[in-house]
């Protein structure tokens, strides 16, 4: 009798041991769930120029203020006289075409040559577009 106890525990470990836990099988999620779809968000960027370009009076809160530009967007960005300081030429730095114009990004501020202006310029807060034409194009 004890032998025939030791062989059924013995068939009985190997058959739990051979059908794994059930639990294991169990899912947490319903096979009725549609598969997943990835999501992108789609940006069309639209090019944007200078519209017009006019002149203004330097201010006591801007005193380098040169000009307002209009873009077609309709943002209005002032425009500035840069000054130079550094030893490596303007045309050094690195480049970017944008509104029908070259912008060099010297240290950080986009500088073009304007030929409205006859000056060096640079805006005061560039726009939107011309930064996501510098760090995309």
């Amino acid at each position: 009798m004890k032998r025939l106890l030791t062989s059924v525990g013995a068939l009985a470990l190997v058959s739990a041991l051979a059908s794994g836990c059930k639990s294991k099988e169990e899912t947490l999620y319903p096979e009725d769930l549609p598969p997943p779809v990835a999501e992108t968000e789609t940006v069309i960027y639209q090019d944007i120029y200078i519209e017009t370009e006019e002149v203004m009076q330097a201010s006591e809160e801007n005193p380098d203020l040169v000009g307002v530009e209009t873009l077609s967007n309709g943002d209005r960005v002032e425009v500035v006289t840069y000054v130079h300081t550094y030893p490596e030429a303007i045309e050094t730095f690195p480049q970017v075409y944008w509104g029908g114009r070259y912008y060099y990004n010297v240290h950080g501020n986009f500088v073009f040559y304007s030929s409205y202006y006859h000056c060096w310029c640079y805006y005061w807060g560039p726009p939107a577009p011309l930064v996501y034409a510098w760090n995309y194009y």
